[in-house]
């Protein structure tokens, strides 16, 4: 449970102090004690108030200066302040004036004076009490949830955000705190205590390289110093990827703990940080491709993204057609930032992001004049060079949604048959997609009409060698797109070799296998055969 100001008021060193105003702020949660010696606001930021504080103070500076007293008061509360108790009143500060009292009652803050005119109280009396009270009832409980949330509540406005947060769970747990999204970028932080400085950028950046062999507790040692860094998934549904890192320098968090602020932070990032830090592209792309117009409208205005400028796709297929063995989501979040990073090089707009078992990226039209399959091409040569197997359809020239929904769709319902078609290919285009769709839209008419597609193969399979000849035909037309030097190295064949079949070809189909549109059926015939063989 909450200790609050009415209970420090309770306590042996404050027994004899005063409320003199802001009785209706008695509720207000206490976490921690604070000596304010310098009141200059300009000075109190957030490093110096962490909010839920017992502010102790003198006010020595402002004693003859009711104007700054009043200003002081305001801030504090602001600052998320539990109260304020002023020491030596008669000593130093001559009396409390009028217009404090009623500045006080105003914001509801507990202003509490100790006995006036006399020495004999002392801060560190107080700061002891306070604190070894604190300490007991958290001994007594281990279940802080409610109070942490209830702590964040009580917060004005623009002191409730996820730093604030990590403050009062680091404060709670005695270690530094860390949050990042799914891409290990830092979105909030709270050292303990708060002196302790880190290179966040640096941890992030460390923890990028070796986020693979990360587990839930890991030993290991940062800037010189040895710890336990804990790394916890933040459930939520907006917030998509969070990560709540826990650096533990003296061996003393329990898993209990850790688990209760993961749940604070994320009921916090759901009730009351719906959308600072999601960046909304995984539902953009879900909206577009499930058609879900007013989803779609409402996170592209939260965006500042014109749907309609968007042109091109690009899907990435991340698991293997017959082994079906997908990416880790590690491994996909890693293919994300480095296709969202590649992309804005050429374009304004860029979305991407994970589709069912898909990367899809939707751009604006280039801003250079490139060729959007050679830099696909080179893209997903970098993958390979990195051990990421995987394969890329391009789209271009979309008109609106429905043609990208309709492009996703046509896609997805082949992309089995177009592997097989196309083995040796990593990227395919729209019309690579179109021609194989019509291709399984000749093997569902059925076996007559099948048989006559495949005429040009039951030619070759009457010759002699005719298997061979028929692998060559396919690798020319389908893999080597007609170049010879392509297919020997493809079939590890001398160049003669090729020729020598494909003469031989030509002479048993009566088609010298680039005129049209003889050759379209010949071409036909070799993918048909390919995707029936495939089965």
């Amino acid at each position: 449970m909450n200790v609050t100001v009415a209970d420090c008021l309770k306590l042996p060193t404050l027994r004899e102090a005063q409320l003199i105003a802001g009785a209706k702020g008695l509720k207000r949660a206490v976490s921690s004690v604070s000596v304010l010696e310098w009141p200059e606001i300009h000075l109190l930021s957030d490093e110096v108030i962490i909010g839920n504080e017992l502010i102790i103070s003198a006010l020595v500076p402002v004693k003859d200066n009711v104007e700054r007293q009043c200003s002081l008061l305001r801030h504090l509360r602001s600052m998320g302040s539990a109260c304020l108790v002023l020491f030596y009143v008669g000593i130093f500060i001559p009396r409390i004036d009028e217009a404090l009292i009623a500045v006080a009652d105003e914001i509801s803050f507990p202003l509490i004076v100790m006995p006036c005119g006399r020495m004999d109280f002392r801060y560190s009396d107080v700061i002891t009490d306070v604190v070894e009270y604190i300490h007991t009832r958290r001994m007594e409980g281990n279940y802080y949830m409610a109070e942490v949330m209830n702590s964040i509540a009580l917060l004005e406005p623009q002191k409730r955000n996820i730093n604030t947060v990590l403050r009062l769970l680091a404060d709670r747990m005695r270690c530094t705190l860390l949050l990042s999204d799914r891409y290990l970028e830092r979105k909030g932080a709270a050292a303990w205590p708060v002196s302790n400085q880190w290179d966040y950028q640096m941890l992030l950046q460390r923890l990028q390289r070796c986020k693979d062999q990360l587990k839930r507790q890991t030993e290991m040692e940062i800037e010189g110093r040895p710890l336990t860094l804990w790394d916890v998934p933040v459930p939520s549904k907006t917030h998509r990827g969070m990560h709540l890192f826990a650096l533990d320098e003296f061996n003393q968090l329990k898993e209990e703990a850790l688990q209760q602020a993961v749940d604070v932070v994320a009921l916090f990032l759901n009730i009351w940080d719906k959308g600072t830090y999601y960046d909304g592209t995984d539902a953009l792309v879900d909206a577009i491709l499930t058609d879900d117009p007013a989803k779609m409208r409402k996170l592209a205005l939260q965006m500042g993204i014109s749907i309609d400028a968007v042109h091109t796709m690009w899907v990435l297929q991340t698991a293997e057609p017959e082994s079906g063995q997908e990416l880790t989501e590690s491994q996909k979040l890693d293919i994300i930032l480095k296709l969202k990073i590649y992309l804005q090089d050429y374009h304004k707009i860029v979305i991407v992001d994970s589709h069912d078992p898909h990367i899809v990226a939707l751009t604006d039209g280039l801003v250079l004049e490139e060729n959007v399959r050679n830099l696909s091409e080179a893209f997903v040569e970098s993958l390979q060079k990195e051990d990421y197997d995987v394969r890329c359809c391009i789209f271009e020239e979309l008109n609106n949604t429905s043609e990208t929904r309709d492009a996703y769709n046509r896609m997805v319902n082949c992309f089995t048959e177009l592997c097989l078609t196309y083995p040796q290919r990593r990227v395919y285009t729209d019309s690579d997609v179109r021609f194989v769709r019509s291709c399984m839209d000749c093997v569902r008419q059925g076996e007559d009409f099948v048989a006559g597609c495949l005429l040009p193969i039951h030619k070759l399979q009457d010759v002699t060698d005719g298997d061979v000849l028929i692998e060559t035909l396919c690798t020319y037309l389908l893999d080597a797109e007609a170049n010879t030097q392509r297919t020997g190295t493809l079939l590890y064949l001398h160049k003669n070799t090729v020729h020598y079949r494909l003469n031989k070809i030509r002479n048993v189909l009566k088609c010298d296998l680039v005129q049209m549109p003889a050759a379209l059926a010949v071409y036909q015939a070799a993918a048909i055969y390919r995707i029936l063989k495939g089965f």
